[in-house]
């Protein structure tokens, strides 16, 4: 007893008994006869299914026979693989019976049939586009039209209100001939089909080909060309298939400050030129988001019973942060946030139970849980932040005394001896040579900056002001929405004075 097995695929076999006994649903054969004669055992015959061809023709192993030199085979054709139409191959399998018995010799057949390709002459069989949100800034996308060399399709990109992404203005250099322009710089964006006006270009004009800075037209000129050229046009223009089954457009998105969209449509020429994933359409119609710059704007406010504690003078008490819509689709945005708060008293400052905290947020739409801050309700639109590393730096010492500085004569800078972070902005400056009500207008690290020149040389001057708290962190925008979004920050829910 032998076995045959087929490895088959996109192909039909038969298999028809000689002097060979078939069994097991034709996967296994038996023979007698006299040693040393040829036994003509059984035909084996492959035919493709509809659509397809062998590529390679189907093929016979004896490799695991005992005597493989004892099996020979007539192999006969329709068609060829040199000509790309074999479609079936018949298999005639004959044996030389040994002197000996033999059992468990396998004969393997292997037929693979592929597609044929489908011909096409003018069909358009996709596109490919990056249609998610742009950012505001504005970029260059490819679009990818695939299709049948030559074939051809209306292509068109407006954005809201009309105006096409298409339309272009180039500065006249010369004629070359009638049918020939150069222009002032290459373009990458200039394609065979799209519509060119200008002084004397004529009517119906469309661009053959663009090399370099040379425009090729579809006909003469009407007479002496002049000034700037507008190539493309509202309605769009008629896009060629290259050689190697595409056409990429790029397509450039201006900078925004307001949110807009865009459509690109694809429409066909002729009745049946949309296949495959096209196929039935009339038009491929596909649009994009541009939203505007969002600005989250956090502001320390003072507006509980005790207002007249603190004074915020000398802070800005809106700090603003400008990002993309939709933030959760490109990186988070990291804001830092510092406020110098003065008591309007000599009191002291201390903290409150909760300090810093989301707590503070007085238009929050998140809950403690969660650790989030939920400004706006709209999903679409809504921004959620998380407070990073809150801090609260409190210094209750109103005066600093005999502090040893050095000036010149009719300068308002001082040197101090010793650098001191707590001297700010608004501190009154008092001393020998300092004209009175001279105020700090600029503090950093060692050098002070005076609101008045000093009268003589100053070495000790003192600094009087009011206790002072620095509320810092940093808000981390998770996800920024598609509007403007702001909350407050109430200062008495942070310090209190006592």
């Amino acid at each position: 007893m032998a076995r045959i097995i087929s490895n088959i695929t996109n192909c039909t076999e038969t298999t028809t008994a000689k002097s060979a006994t078939l069994s097991n649903g034709n996967t296994a054969y038996s023979i007698q006869g006299q040693p040393l004669t040829v036994k003509h055992i059984f035909n084996k015959t492959f035919t493709v299914t509809s659509g397809h061809v062998f590529n390679k023709a189907p093929r016979i192993s004896f490799l695991n026979t005992k005597f493989p030199n004892n099996y020979s085979v007539v192999m006969t054709d329709t068609g060829a693989v040199s000509s790309s139409n074999l479609t079936t191959r018949s298999f005639d399998v004959y044996y030389k019976i040994p002197r000996e018995i033999v059992v468990g010799d396998e004969i393997v057949f292997n037929s693979v049939a592929e597609f044929i390709p489908v011909v096409r002459t003018s069909k358009i069989t996709g596109r490919s586009f990056n249609d998610s949100n742009i950012s505001s800034n504005g970029e260059t996308r490819n679009l990818t039209i695939y299709g049948d060399p030559g074939a051809t399709v209306n292509v068109n990109a407006i954005i809201t209100g009309g105006a096409s992404l298409l339309t272009q203005t180039l500065a006249f250099v010369d004629t070359v001939s009638s049918t020939v322009l150069t222009v002032n710089k290459e373009n990458t964006r200039v394609y065979k089909g799209m519509s060119i006006t200008g002084t004397n270009v004529g009517s119906s004009k469309t661009v053959v080909s663009l090399v370099g800075k040379t425009i090729t037209l579809n006909g003469a000129t009407a007479g002496t060309v002049a000034g700037n050229l507008t190539i493309g046009a509202t309605g769009g223009f008629i896009a060629e298939i290259g050689s190697n089954g595409t056409v990429v457009i790029p397509l450039t998105f201006p900078s925004t400050s307001t949110s807009r969209t865009f459509t690109v449509t694809l429409t066909r020429i002729g009745s049946n030129s949309f296949a495959n994933s096209l196929a039935g359409l009339s038009s491929s119609v596909f649009t994009i988001k541009q939203f505007q710059p969002v600005t989250v704007t956090l502001t320390l406010v003072n507006s509980s019973s005790n207002s007249g504690d603190w004074s915020l003078a000398l802070t800005t008490p809106a700090i603003t942060n400008v990002g993309q819509a939709n933030n959760s689709s490109y990186s988070s945005d990291l804001m830092p946030v510092s406020w110098n708060v003065l008591a309007a008293s000599n009191g002291e400052i201390a903290k409150t139970s909760a300090g810093f905290s989301i707590a503070a947020f007085t238009n929050n739409g998140g809950s403690a849980a969660s650790g989030q801050i939920v400004i706006g309700s709209d999903a679409a639109t809504r921004t959620t932040i998380i407070l990073e590393e809150p801090k609260i730096e409190i210094n209750n010492v109103r005066v600093y005394s005999s502090t040893a500085v050095t000036n010149t004569s009719g300068t308002n800078r001082l040197i101090l001896n010793v650098a001191n972070q707590n001297i700010y902005i608004g501190m009154v400056v008092t001393g020998t040579g300092i004209p009175s009500s001279t105020l700090v207008t600029a503090s950093i690290g060692d050098e002070v900056t005076l609101s008045k020149v000093t009268t003589q040389a100053v070495t000790s001057v003192t600094f009087t002001g009011k206790a002072r708290a620095v509320i810092s962190g940093a808000v981390r925008i998770l996800d920024r929405g598609r509007i403007n979004a702001s909350s407050n920050i109430e200062v008495n829910n942070i310090i209190t004075l006592t």
